[in-house]
């Protein structure tokens, strides 16, 4: 028989649909305002911008969760995301957007340059290891974050925040000790600098959840090397890498779970997702598995009901709900309900994600 003819035919299976209920379900229950504020570039940031992104104001993307009135709470968590490179779209990443705000958080997108031009820049030769990089590009982009966390401080203090605020969130906090931090390609390595940054605000001292997906090569200057030994015991570290990403290597995220070392193992798991050409249409585990565009069946299983029970996690402990905190952790740590990907339409199990408490110590990474 022709390759593919069973499929077009319907005797191939098909993936499991998104599922009805529970994590990877329907995004909710609370809707959003979203409030847009530019934020201030360094002068030694503008002065080497390229013109690929001359038209964007770069600026700090607020989603603030509408809530029912009088919801017996303290306040909400903050969640913080990076882009990758060149897609400072915030399009691009609504989906996930959407899942932290259906949970409860308050949202911040942050748009950083990155067409940055350092003199020399065109001929540098870089230097790679151990999941780091040299680029001079690094130091710009990070300074420009570092403003970004600056005005963002101020944006959501109880204190310094705007009506605009208050009106959606009347007298709740917005609480940063308890974080979310997360990004995609090199906005995943920039959200492990962005954690380094923060901490001096005194954010995510009770909870922290780190989420980075096909994260690239992290900086490898020395001004920019992130300590994590102060994390709370209550942390939870994500590093996930797809099979099939041709854009950025796995060894990037391998090597940045080292920085996690003091975290207990099984709250620091590099995720493989791999995958799966059994039926029709393939499951092809790509590096575009968080963006809203390649947003399919896959990205339910292995993306979306991990974000939610990350999100959930985050808001049960910022509230005290202690029953819906332990059902959320026991999502996130090696186990069946982690690994699950549901079943082709035949019956036969989708292959299941891979966590590593120490992938540098395994076989699937030796080339690492």
């Amino acid at each position: 028989m022709v390759p593919g003819i069973p499929a077009l035919v319907g005797i191939a299976p098909s993936p499991p649909d998104r599922p009805v209920f529970g994590y990877g379900g329907q995004p909710g229950p609370f809707g959003e305002v979203l409030e847009v504020y530019p934020y201030p570039l360094p002068e030694n940031v503008t002065a080497i911008q390229g013109d690929t992104e001359e038209d964007i104001t770069f600026s700090i993307y607020l989603s603030i969760p509408i809530l029912p009135e009088d919801p017996g709470i303290e306040g909400v968590p903050l969640a913080i995301l990076f882009h990758a490179f060149n897609n400072p779209d915030r399009y691009s990443y609504t989906d996930w957007i959407g899942r932290l705000i259906g949970k409860g958080m308050v949202v911040a997108y942050i748009q950083y340059p990155t067409d940055i031009r350092p003199e020399g820049a065109d001929n540098w030769d870089d230097t790679e290891s151990e999941g780091m990089s040299d680029w001079p590009h690094h130091v710009p982009r990070l300074y420009s974050i570092y403003s970004a966390l600056n005005s963002l401080e101020e944006i959501i203090g109880d204190d310094t925040r705007g009506a605009e605020i208050d009106a959606v969130l009347g007298n709740l906090s917005i609480m940063p000790e308890h974080l979310y931090i997360g990004g995609h390609s090199l906005g995943g390595a920039y959200a492990l600098n962005a954690l380094e940054m923060v901490q001096e605000f005194g954010w995510g001292s009770e909870t922290v959840v780190v989420n980075t997906e096909m994260a690239s090569s992290r900086p490898s200057q020395n001004l920019w090397q992130p300590n994590f030994d102060q994390l709370p015991e209550a942390t939870v570290v994500h590093l996930a890498v797809g099979e099939d990403d041709m854009t950025v290597g796995q060894c990037d995220s391998v090597y940045h779970q080292q920085l996690f070392e003091l975290i207990e193992d099984n709250n620091s798991l590099l995720i493989y997702i791999p995958s799966d050409r059994y039926g029709f249409p393939r499951l092809i585990a790509t590096h575009y598995i968080p963006a809203t565009e390649a947003h399919d069946t896959l990205a339910d299983w292995a993306f979306y009901r991990r974000v939610d029970a990350q999100a959930d996690w985050v808001v049960a402990r910022s509230r005290g709900d202690y029953n819906t905190e332990n059902f959320a952790y026991f999502h996130l740590i090696d186990g069946p309900l982690l690994r699950d990907m549901g079943e082709w339409s035949d019956g036969t199990p989708v292959l299941e994600l891979e966590p590593y408490s120490n992938a540098i110590q395994e076989k699937r990474f030796n080339h690492c």
